[in-house]
């Protein structure tokens, strides 16, 4: 790793230069924040019993969190499923005469982008979502009609955990199609604006009873037509967000107990992981606290007997944007929106936690 280029990068970025203060993050942080990014509609006392802490205790960290601009408001979209949609992971490479916050603005202007990064000098990094052949080719020609974008290098990915998923669980991370009944949309009207709404809300605003309103919350939430979740905002925490990206022997191992292996020697850093579809690489969301921790971990990573290949992104900034999914819900609930950056705290608690 060129320690010097990415020095000037972070400091480049960093969140004293954009005007705001960064917010410690431990591990019971973390802990919540990948549960909410799971699940926003869960309540303080299950994620009391996932962390150890008293739900009072959960309902203040969440807050801050919040307040803190660390997670977005909670959202509810449509699954992939419902959708046939693939996750896209775009690699642009442009001339160097894009101005940031102009270049990844524009990016997420198209209606299939959730997400947009600056991962290196002349390199950014964008998420999104295809359908089909006709998808991926819009997407990219999207992408190629960008002035200062030179090379263009779109790939499906997949999301893959530490441990093996048995076949009858694989339709989780994509959702199943359903057909939602006239009460479920009545209620998703309602979820649309703002997930975390309340079931006694609810029932209020429905004229249906307590009981009516929590059998239809359970088969949203388990039917999987939708996903409930918030967006993460990495720039906005006490440690440097980076990609580990790793070329595997798969003659040697599993792309699980690759992601295992990371899990274990990184438990601090490693988030998530994600496993490209048409070659042997995955992809690790980390963090770390220092330049000098990411290279230790990708000098580390290169001895792995099952590494060809190790190399880091480091990035800031970042957008994330509420998507195709969020999008397509409100087309189907008969609300019209565009793509736009996800939100993050206003000062007004009614979307919020």
């Amino acid at each position: 790793m060129d320690s010097t280029r990415w020095i000037f990068i972070v400091k480049s970025y960093s969140s004293s230069s954009l005007g705001f203060s960064v917010f410690l993050v431990d591990p019971i942080s973390k802990k919540i924040i990948q549960e909410l990014m799971g699940n926003c509609r869960i309540t303080y006392r299950q994620m009391a019993k996932k962390t150890g802490i008293t739900a009072t205790s959960v309902k203040k960290r969440i807050s801050k969190l919040w307040k803190n601009r660390v997670i977005s408001r909670p959202y509810v979209q449509l699954s992939l499923a419902m959708r046939d949609a693939e996750i896209s992971h775009t690699d642009l490479t442009t001339d160097g005469t894009e101005h940031d916050e102009q270049l990844i603005t524009q990016l997420g202007s198209h209606p299939s982008v959730f997400g947009a990064v600056r991962v290196g000098l002349h390199k950014f990094a964008s998420g999104g979502n295809v359908v089909g052949p006709t998808g991926l080719f819009e997407l990219g020609r999207f992408y190629r009609k960008i002035s200062c974008v030179k090379e263009v290098d779109i790939q499906l990915v997949r999301p893959v955990g530490p441990s093996p998923v048995p076949p009858s669980q694989l339709y989780i991370y994509r959702g199943q199609k359903m057909t939602f009944t006239d009460p479920q949309l009545k209620i998703l009207q309602l979820l649309w604006q703002n997930a975390r709404i309340s079931a006694k809300d609810i029932a209020e605003q429905t004229n249906y009873s307590a009981r009516r309103v929590g059998q239809i919350l359970r088969e949203l939430q388990t039917g999987g037509g939708l996903y409930f979740m918030v967006h993460m905002r990495p720039s906005m925490m006490d440690s440097i967000p980076f990609w580990l990206i790793i070329d595997y022997d798969e003659i040697k191992i599993e792309p699980y107990a690759a992601v295992k292996w990371v899990y274990e020697q990184f438990p601090d850093a490693y988030w998530n992981a994600w496993l490209f579809a048409n070659k042997p690489t995955i992809m690790h969301f980390c963090t770390a606290e220092t330049i000098r921790t990411i290279s230790d971990i990708v000098n580390i990573t290169k001895e792995a007997p099952f590494a060809k290949q190790v190399r880091s992104e480091i990035f800031r900034p970042q957008k994330y944007f509420v998507g195709p999914g969020y999008i397509q819900l409100g087309e189907l609930l008969g609300i019209k929106v565009s793509n736009h950056e996800a939100e993050y705290y206003s000062g007004k608690s009614e979307h919020g936690f």
